[in-house]
């Protein structure tokens, strides 16, 4: 608020933000709504620009998922997404101690982990102990070469489908190899040999 007479002097106001032409509690009441509202919908429900609104949705969430305010992980895990139909994929870094999602990048490629770790300070990178991914090539040769000191760990899921993949080349080859009640027996062995190998591969070290 300027002195009409001066022009000069600035009242600081507890009830709104620095340079915001919207309260704290409208704001609030706005982020309350978006859950259940489209951006559209709340701009019409409190007759505002939809501009505004969707302004301050996106600083909200700026302010609570914005890259860099994560410590320094110990643990990681890379997953990705798919969105527009499985068009495009995005490339999601988690902190696996906590589950707060440190970085986000587009694609699911070799350049695409190179520029999170690129991002990161020596120091950073030094403090990363272990690191969860898939067992795609570009992923492994992503991580010898940005972090070599932190292990690397394949995510369950992909262990699973490989250990599957595995499981049917060896029935195949026992089903033509063997007589007819032996084949019986493996017809109903796919998941019963799944499953205790998972089971092995949950089971603590000794």
């Amino acid at each position: 608020m300027r002195c009409p007479r001066c022009g000069h002097t600035i009242e600081e106001l507890d009830f709104v933000d620095p340079g915001k032409r919207v309260t704290k509690r409208l704001a609030q009441y706005i982020l309350s709504l978006c859950p259940y509202l489209t951006i559209k919908e709340i701009a019409k429900h409190l007759h505002l620009d939809w501009k505004t609104v969707k302004a301050i949705h996106k600083e909200h969430l700026q302010a609570r998922f914005s890259q860099g305010v994560e410590e320094n992980p110990h643990l990681l895990a890379v997953d990705e997404i798919s969105v527009k139909k499985r068009h495009h994929s995005l490339t999601v870094i988690l902190n696996w101690e906590t589950g707060r999602t440190v970085w986000v990048g587009k694609e699911r490629k070799y350049e695409t982990l190179k520029e999170y770790f690129a991002s990161l300070s020596e120091e950073q990178k030094g403090s990363i102990e272990a690191i969860a991914i898939d067992t795609r090539d570009p992923s492994i040769k992503a991580v010898k070469e940005c972090c070599p000191e932190a292990s690397i760990v394949f995510r369950e899921f992909h262990m699973v489908k490989a250990f599957e993949r595995m499981i049917d080349r060896v029935r195949r080859q026992e089903y033509h190899q063997t007589t007819s009640e032996g084949k019986e027996v493996i017809k109903g062995s796919k998941y019963l040999l799944l499953k205790n190998i998972i089971t092995e591969c949950q089971a603590p070290l000794s």
